[in-house]
C-alpha cells in the first residue's frame, strides 16, 4: 500500500502540521485528519474542494438539488477516495466552519510505499489552533491583542467569550504525541468499519 504525506497549513496564522496517511483515505477521513491534527471538534459544517467546481461534503446529493444554480459539483466525501480524485502537488482546500471559515491548504509532499504499520500519524507540526467560534482569523487575532493585557476593558469578556479560565491555556505547545493519539483512535474505528 502507498502512504502519502500531507503539509495541512491554516491560512492566516502560522499554524500547520505534516501527516502521513494511506492511499485508501477517503474525503471524510481526511477531515477527520485534519480535526484530529487541528485539534477542531468537528462539529461544524465543512468541504473539501480540489478543484474552483468539484466539492466534497456530507449529504452531496442534497445539495446538488439545492444548489443546482451554482456551477459545483458536489461529491460525497464518506465514499469519494481522496488519491481517485487528487495528483502528486496538487492542493486540496478544506474549510471549516461556514461562519469563522477556517481555511486549510492540504498538499501532497512525498508518497512512500509500504513504510508502516501506523495509517494515520503526525510527523510535525508549528502552532496551536484557535478556539472554536472565536471569529476566525480576525476574531482570534483581536481576542490575542485584548488578552495581552489584562487591563483592557474587554479582558475579562474574552476569557468568559472564548470559555477559557486563563491566558495560559492559548499558549500551549503544539503536541505531536497528543495529535498521535487521536489518530490512532482513528486507525482503530477504521478497522472496526471494515468488520
Amino acid at each position: 500500500m502507498k502512504f502519502y504525506q500531507l503539509k495541512i497549513e491554516l491560512q492566516g496564522l502560522n499554524v500547520w502540521r505534516r501527516v502521513v496517511v494511506p492511499e485508501d483515505i477517503t474525503f471524510y477521513e481526511l477531515k477527520q485528519v485534519v480535526d484530529a491534527s487541528f485539534g477542531w471538534s468537528s462539529y461544524h459544517e465543512y468541504e473539501l474542494a480540489i478543484k474552483e467546481n468539484l466539492v466534497f461534503v456530507d449529504r452531496a446529493e442534497e445539495k446538488n438539488t439545492s444548489y443546482s444554480c451554482l456551477p459545483y459539483e458536489y461529491k460525497e466525501s464518506r465514499t469519494s477516495n481522496v488519491f481517485d480524485y487528487v495528483k502528486s502537488r496538487q492542493v486540496i482546500q478544506y474549510l471549516y466552519d461556514f461562519g469563522d471559515e477556517w481555511l486549510h491548504k492540504i498538499k501532497v509532499e512525498k508518497v512512500y510505499k509500504d513504510i508502516i504499520n501506523e495509517e494515520f500519524f503526525c510527523l510535525e507540526g508549528e502552532g496551536i489552533c484557535p478556539p472554536e467560534d472565536c471569529g476566525g482569523v480576525g476574531g482570534y487575532l483581536y481576542a490575542l491583542e485584548v488578552l495581552s493585557n489584562p487591563e483592557d476593558d474587554e479582558y475579562e469578556h474574552m476569557i468568559e467569550w472564548l470559555g477559557i479560565d486563563d491566558v495560559s491555556e492559548l499558549q500551549v505547545d503544539f503536541d505531536k504525541d497528543e495529535v498521535n493519539k487521536y489518530l490512532k483512535r482513528m486507525k482503530q474505528l477504521r478497522e472496526l468499519r471494515k468488520r
